[in-house]
């Protein structure tokens, strides 16, 4: 690990340069080569380029680590190369001495560790990019685990934000991807945010109350009095990683139980209460002998504002109504801001690929992750990427930390137990947010404003045709004009009834599903009432024509 500044710098700047050179110089000779050659070129230099990242990150550490971690997640922002390689980084650095751990328990602390700790281990159990682990015991007897920050990290990371932002740029501008800027801003406030130890130990204190109900997930407890921005002292949990295989060979502990179990408490996180830890890779996630997991190092914490919580609904809602307006504008108050035209584009695609996969038959009661997996959504997933998103929009720092937290977990699940299906988990989450007072009552509203504007709304060009004509910028004399009014008015509202009665049969089935006894009576009455009315509006009209 390179700790002086100026080596740092030139060490960095010197790769990007190389890589910077190579790529022009396949520019200049383009117009010389086929297509084909061309492309078997690029890809030969997109692998030596990307050794050569690899080599500089693993060489300067620190938090070039960090920030190779989050970008080898944002799906479709580099060639493949790069995000095969970055995906490989671990965030493992030299130890400090303890001699320099020490000093920095004691400036933080005003005690010695040995003031504090009954016995305190010289050697750390692990080193990352911005601190390390040691292993204590409390003078009650309490087995701890102690992080304390690097002393140099608190130099070098300023320096490092500022030549990865340069380093950035150059790339948006190299791959021509549009909006990294914005993405390296995000990442930034949650590096500076995991640099001060009293977020995590907020974080800890935070979501091991909220998943206090669920037995099998285990958050180790904070010693507040021990701890502060550049140590956190934290109950030692045993275990062993998630994906390590001698947990399930004995057969005593399920992989598919760790995979529901975790699921579960990612559901209450994200969709109850919109606050989550983003960083499960399985280093930081542990299993003990009962199967218990262990939730390790909360330096990154995700949150989804209500707003964004709420609008899903709405947001998937217009996806299926086919309407790119109300799309774009969910999107917009999730925080995505679009930059311009091609936002239509981008909400196109995810109306089409959304429409396909609901048109296909599919019944949610049977909706399970192969059915997704081999949809039109999994292929719109392929296909519009960061790359395509950054580019139309700027992307939300809560929508970056969701994506990466998906993946790890995905990933996790993938290794200790493949014929695990998180949909199964997933569904009594979503069921029950559909059946809450506000959810149901919005997606009976809504549902019911969206068909009564389909039946009665008037297209667009029409309507400005006919607030010309009401204006006197155009003259149209029909004979018979009146009474066709009042028989259109009286066929609009026929149909009208007649929708809400069947949309009210319609809801009615839905509160039968989701078993809420409630609702099903209320639209079933509904549904009686108007289908009355309906049948009696039709008697009224045929006897008056006859």
């Amino acid at each position: 690990m390179i700790l002086q500044i100026k080596k740092r710098k030139r060490k960095a700047y010197s790769t990007a340069f190389i890589v910077s050179v190579s790529y022009l110089s396949l520019q200049v000779i383009k117009p010389l080569l086929s297509n084909e050659r061309y492309q078997i070129k690029l890809a030969r230099r997109h692998q030596r380029n990307a050794a050569r990242v690899m080599g500089t990150i693993v060489e300067l550490n620190g938090l070039f680590i960090k920030v190779g971690q989050l970008l080898s997640i944002l799906s479709n922002i580099l060639p493949e190369s790069y995000r095969t390689a970055l995906e490989t980084l671990q965030d493992k650095a030299p130890a400090s001495s303890c001699e320099r751990i020490e000093e920095t328990i004691l400036s933080e602390l005003n005690q010695s560790c040995y003031t504090i700790f009954d016995d305190f281990s010289r050697e750390p159990i692990a080193s990352a990019s911005i601190g390390q682990v040691h292993i204590a015991y409390l003078k009650t007897g309490q087995k701890v685990a102690v992080k304390v920050q690097h002393s140099h990290i608190e130099k070098l990371a300023d320096l490092d934000l500022k030549i990865v932002e340069s380093l950035v740029k150059m790339t948006g501008k190299i791959f021509k991807i549009n909006g990294l800027e914005n993405i390296y801003s995000q990442i930034r406030i949650m590096i500076e945010e995991e640099l001060d130890y009293s977020y995590e130990a907020i974080a800890m204190a935070s979501v091991k109350l909220s998943l206090k109900k669920y037995d099998k997930i285990i958050v180790p407890e904070v010693f507040n009095e021990f701890s502060s921005t550049k140590v956190l002292v934290t109950a030692f949990c045993e275990g062993k990683k998630v994906t390590n295989p001698d947990l399930y060979e004995s057969g005593q502990v399920s992989a598919n139980a760790v995979c529901e179990n975790l699921m579960e408490a990612y559901c209450k996180m994200f969709l109850v209460d919109g606050y989550y830890h983003a960083d499960p890779h399985p280093g930081n996630i542990l299993v003990n002998e009962l199967g218990e997991i262990i939730l390790l190092d909360f330096g990154a914490v995700g949150t989804l504002s209500d707003k964004t919580r709420k609008e899903i609904p709405k947001f998937l809602q217009a996806i299926v109504a086919n309407d790119t307006d109300k799309v774009l504008s969910s999107m917009q108050k999730m925080g995505f801001v679009g930059k311009d035209k091609d936002t239509e584009k981008t909400a196109q695609k995810m109306i089409e690929a959304m429409n396909d996969f609901i048109n296909s038959g599919v019944n949610f009661s049977d909706l399970d992750y192969d059915t997704i997996k081999n949809s039109n959504i999994d292929q719109l997933r392929k296909e519009l990427g960061f790359k395509e998103l950054t580019s139309t929009f700027d992307v939300p720092k809560d929508w970056i930390l969701l994506q990466r937290s998906l993946v790890l977990l995905l990933g996790i699940y993938a290794s200790i137990s493949p014929d695990y299906n998180p949909v199964k988990t997933i569904k009594p989450f979503i069921k029950k947010m559909v059946l809450s007072k506000e959810g149901f009552k919005n997606l009976v509203v809504d549902s019911l404003f969206s068909q009564a504007t389909t039946l009665l709304g008037i297209p667009r060009k029409f309507d400005t045709f006919l607030t010309k004509a009401n204006k006197g910028q155009i003259e149209i004399e029909i004979k018979g004009m009146e009474r066709a009014h009042k028989k259109r008015n009286v066929l609009n509202w026929q149909f009208f009834i007649g929708a809400c009665a069947f949309m009210s049969l319609v809801l009615a089935f839905v509160a039968n599903h989701f078993q809420n006894s409630k609702y099903e009576q209320a639209f079933n009455t509904m549904s009686i009432v108007l289908g009355a009315i309906f049948l009696l509006q039709i008697i009224r009209f045929w006897f008056q024509k006859l």
